[in-house]
């Protein structure tokens, strides 16, 4: 079975085929397309989510295709970030992890980091996945460059952050994973041949 990530970040798509190919399922990146990818919007993650495997979908008939929608709320920031996660650390510039880090300095250091995805083939919706982590923010950025928030964030009941834990403690605990780990569920729920 393939999944295409219908992204265009290849730390994401590296990320979700990783936990894809955990669960037996290969997965590679949805071509570049001639329009671009629609604008996610502020509604919910989960409508991001659709909004971009359908439109991927549409593009790549008998194919399934699987978007995310990710954000970062902070205990400290009630009504900052979440949804707009990214968009608002990029109105900042510079590191995001130093902007985050500078939100929370002297204060909560309590996050929530939520994760829908979504997998969709011929244009229509097949399953969705909820995963959700909870815990604190590291005081300083730990691991590879490369880990993006991994390095920040530890999860409840761990004591260092995701981008130090070994890869099947990292499976367990990560946002993404959860998600993805969810929506096999569903589609073992709804019987989906192809999956089970």
């Amino acid at each position: 079975m393939k999944v295409w990530i219908a992204s265009h970040n290849p730390g994401k798509v590296a990320e979700l085929a990783m936990i894809l190919s955990s669960s037996g399922i290969d997965a590679a990146p949805a071509p570049k397309l001639a329009q671009p990818m629609p604008a996610e919007g502020v509604a919910s993650y989960l409508d991001n989510a659709r909004q971009k495997a359908r439109f991927v979908s549409q593009a790549m008939p008998g194919e399934y295709v699987l978007a995310d929608d990710s954000g970062l709320t902070l205990a400290a920031c009630p009504g900052q970030l979440g949804i707009r996660t990214a968009r608002e650390l990029d109105e900042h510039g510079g590191d995001r992890l130093q902007t985050v880090l500078t939100m929370v300095a002297g204060r909560d250091r309590e996050f929530t980091m939520e994760t829908w995805v979504s997998l969709f083939r011929d244009g229509q919706e097949v399953a969705v996945g909820h995963g959700c982590l909870t815990g604190t923010l590291a005081v300083t950025p730990q691991g590879d460059d490369d880990r993006g928030f991994d390095r920040l964030l530890i999860p409840a009941g761990q004591t260092k952050p995701l981008a130090l834990l070994p890869t099947a403690e990292w499976l367990k605990e990560a946002h993404r994973s959860r998600a993805v780990r969810d929506l096999m569920e569903q589609l073992k729920e709804k019987r989906i041949e192809d999956f089970n």
